[in-house]
């Protein structure tokens, strides 16, 4: 249940699996070591995939439980998730009271924005789309609808595919995780799950903040 990595000769880093064998030679003890690569095999790949999945949830789930602040909270979910999914950049972006645009809350890998950045919600394009209908979009440069085009700084970046997870409050989107690939990397079921399942454990985290917020606001008032 681990992930081992090799070294090749030239410096190269590769996913192997290691297996012992005993091997008795004029009584003194030896052991046949057959090492190979395993990142190649789909099967394996998808199981080493997974597993990074269930580590990651479980692990924020820990951290969620304990956090008291949201935004160190936020940071250490980017830099998690891009762990998890092996990709270059993840951003969270909550909702503006305006409605009209989004704040990056929390930024991991390539900085397009920094965090705090404000991002225009241009109608119809994907992110409006995620906020409308409060589900997932998944878009890349292949996409023939131009309104699910990879924005052009995210090409310039080198993405090739992006996935956006709304993040909801009581059935309302109020922000949303994007990751985005590149590469010629593209986003599958299993890493959208992955992230909607995350997204469930962010917006549990929101519910309860503005929970202790309102609490806070009723206690100063009734003083």
């Amino acid at each position: 249940q681990m992930d081992l990595v090799a070294k090749r000769r030239d410096g190269s880093e590769v996913l192997v699996e290691i297996a012992l064998s005993p091997l008795q030679d004029h009584g003194l003890p030896y052991v046949v070591a057959a090492i190979r690569s395993v990142a190649e095999y789909p099967r394996v790949r998808q199981a080493l995939q997974r597993a990074r999945h269930a580590e990651c949830l479980a692990s924020f789930g820990r951290l969620a439980v304990d956090a008291r602040e949201l935004d160190p909270l936020l940071d250490q979910l980017a830099a998690m998730v891009a762990q998890a999914l092996q990709i270059d950049m993840v951003q969270v972006r909550l909702l503006e009271p305006s409605g009209t645009q989004m704040r990056i809350a929390a930024t991991a890998g390539l900085v397009c924005e920094s965090v705090g950045h404000l991002v225009d919600i241009v109608p119809g394009c994907a992110a409006e789309q995620v906020l409308r209908d409060a589900r997932s979009v998944l878009i890349d440069r292949r996409a023939r609808d131009a309104a699910l085009e990879i924005p052009v700084r995210y090409q310039d970046a080198g993405v090739t595919s992006e996935l956006l997870v709304p993040l909801t409050d009581r059935g309302r989107a109020i922000g949303m995780i994007c990751a985005f690939a590149t590469g010629g990397a593209r986003f599958g079921d299993d890493e959208t799950r992955f992230l909607e399942s995350i997204s469930s454990m962010v917006a549990t985290v929101l519910q309860r903040s503005g929970s202790e917020d309102a609490l806070k606001h009723a206690q100063r008032l009734d003083s």
